[in-house]
């Protein structure tokens, strides 16, 4: 602000104290600015004659003092102008056996989401944080991937035509509050409650030559999650408990070829306790929740009561190496789609039925992890990892009055064996990154009546060059959504990214192609059951695309000290609605 000058200092200096002639004084008289803020944001946009996709996030903060200001958007979009489906499938019935096959044309396709907040946060470190967001998300699907499609059925010599469209659009607002109390350097008291309304509408129509049917669903949700937890550190030693209740309502409409009036109650309550010690070389977690799971659907009520075990334990020998074994037990409860007491028709003569009689089930995941790092060149960590599920829900097809029904069931068993690996070499320092991601799973689903077997192996690997401020990259990623569960096997191409850019301090700029390599990209579904065995392919041609990203973070004055991480994060996303798509 100022600078003054005192030629001739006295005691009010400290020059008679100090013993020393002092021969003059300067003050600089200066303003500790108590505001400030940052703006950020990544923006990526993929363009292609007749088609193109969005992926931007925007945010801004601002604080003053203890308190802070903060407002962020993100905006996702896929368009296609030639996404063709084929399909292929086996009817098997007490007559015999039909094959059909539906020969796809192009149609667009359209999706767009839009994610939304404002939020008002103050924080003083080591003694509170509070928080109130108010959050908006947008799901809008004009034309869909799964739904929309024309194609040509050949069947027993004879043909038809097929004309599919469905439209979805979702709004979800919420309000989430948050506290969090340091009642003394070694206890804490936190609280969250999040209140979320969903409102839901679909439209189908589809046409097979004589057989044409349509639905509209209205869908409202409202739900409240609230949570408290009180963690108390005693040196090494930290012990910690909480309360978690659920309380929802869900009511959808189904109008058209088929009508109903679904009304569901959900409710979800537990209480756990959690003990964990670190020492030199281990470190122990142990905790134990109790659950009721409780669903109404009109006469329908279901209830269940459930021990939640959970168990860490990590030993580190040397510095740099670490052996871990994670292992939990957890309860799943149904999705509200399935538990709809519904039938919506998916094609003619196949249709999906809901099913309010569906019990939540047991899901034990275990996880062994070796890790090791070898100076600053090269990082390893191998895991090995089963899940079992008793009495799953999964989707099997029956025959039941000239008709194939799909419907959601409680089955025996599904397993999955995962073996896989992260493999970080750095060969030139900082300057060249390369990673490995190899993967193994085998999956085992025990139906009922019968067993599916699959092994599906995934790979990613990235090779990042650094050079001063520009950098060269490329990723490939092989069979790496592929998944199967249940009686369906889900497949997706290879995808490729590579890219240039130049990064500076506070902003990155990237340039490159994806899917330069390739003919077309494709997705793919195949379904074993005995009775309906199908396989689902979807396509476009020429993939490539031309990708630019922008990623910033500006800052202006003072910048908002840190205010720690949040110990509870809730959310609501079903909807409940059931869809008569394949």
């Amino acid at each position: 602000m100022r600078i003054e000058y005192h030629p001739s200092p006295g005691a009010r200096f400290g020059a008679s104290e100090s013993g020393k002639t002092l021969d003059a004084v300067i003050d600089i008289i200066t303003r500790r600015r108590d505001s400030g803020g940052t703006l950020m944001g990544d923006l990526m946009n993929n363009v292609e004659e007749g088609r193109h996709s969005v992926i931007d996030h925007l945010g801004w903060q601002h604080s003053v003092g203890k308190s802070a200001l903060s407002v962020g958007a993100g905006y996702f979009e896929i368009d296609r102008s030639n996404w063709i489906r084929d399909y292929r499938e086996t009817r098997i019935t007490p007559a015999g056996e039909r094959y059909r096959e539906e020969k796809g044309e192009a149609v667009p396709i359209l999706l767009r989401a839009l994610n939304t907040h404002i939020g008002y946060s103050r924080a003083e470190s080591g003694k509170y944080l509070f928080s109130a967001k108010l959050n908006y998300d947008l799901e809008d699907t004009p034309r869909s991937e799964e739904a929309d499609r024309r194609c040509t059925v050949l069947s027993d010599e004879t043909s038809s035509l097929i004309a599919g469209h469905m439209s979805e659009r979702t709004h979800s607002p919420s309000l989430d509050l948050y506290f969090q109390h340091h009642l003394s350097a070694s206890q804490t008291l936190t609280f969250d409650v999040l209140g979320t309304y969903i409102r839901s509408k679909s439209h189908r129509e589809y046409a097979e030559d004589a057989d044409v049917f349509f639905s509209d669903i209205r869908g409202n949700k409202y739900s409240v999650i609230a949570e408290g937890i009180f963690e108390q550190r005693i040196g090494t030693h930290t012990l910690s408990g909480g309360l978690r209740h659920l309380q929802a309502y869900t009511e959808n409409d189904y109008t058209g070829s088929r009508a109903a009036k679904v009304g569901l109650r959900q409710s979800e309550s537990s209480a756990y306790a959690e003990y964990q010690r670190s020492q030199e070389k281990w470190s122990y977690t142990a905790s134990l929740t109790a659950s009721r799971l409780y669903h109404s659907q009109g006469d329908t009520h279901l209830s269940r009561y459930a021990l939640q075990p959970a168990a860490s334990v990590q030993w580190m020998p040397t510095k740099g190496m670490s052996l871990r074994y994670d292992a939990v037990l957890h309860t799943k409860s149904p999705s509200l789609a399935a538990m709809n007491n519904v039938e919506q028709e998916i094609a003619s003569g196949e249709v999906r039925r809901g099913n309010p009689h569906l019990k939540p089930f047991s899901v034990l995941d275990q996880r062994l992890t070796y890790g090791v790092e070898v100076g600053s060149w090269l990082s390893l960590n191998v895991g090995l990892a089963w899940q079992h599920e008793y009495k799953p829900i999964m989707e099997q097809v029956s025959w039941q009055e000239g008709l194939f029904v799909r419907m959601s069931r409680n089955q025996r068993s599904f397993d999955r064996l995962t073996a896989d690996a992260n493999i970080i070499i750095r060969p030139w320092g900082e300057h060249l990154t390369v990673t490995l991601t190899p993967e193994v799973n085998r999956y085992v689903s025990r139906m009922q009546g019968c067993i599916h077997t699959y092994t599906l192996p995934k790979f990613l690997w990235s090779a990042d060059f650094v050079w001063h401020h520009w950098t060269l990259g490329y990723q490939e990623m092989t069979c790496y959504a592929n998944y199967m569960y249940g009686e369906r096997l889900m497949r997706e191409r290879n995808m490729h990214l590579l890219s240039a850019g130049y990064k500076a301090e506070r902003w990155h700029l990237q340039l490159g192609v994806i899917d330069p390599f390739e003919k077309e990209y494709w997705m793919e579904t195949r379904d074993f059951s005995p009775l309906l065995p199908s396989t689902s392919r979807a396509y476009t041609e020429k993939p490539f695309y031309v990708m630019a990203r922008l990623s910033f973070r500006l800052g202006y004055g003072r910048r908002q000290p840190a205010s720690g991480s949040r110990k509870i994060n809730n959310e609501d996303k079903d909807n409940g609605i059931m869809q008569g798509v394949r």
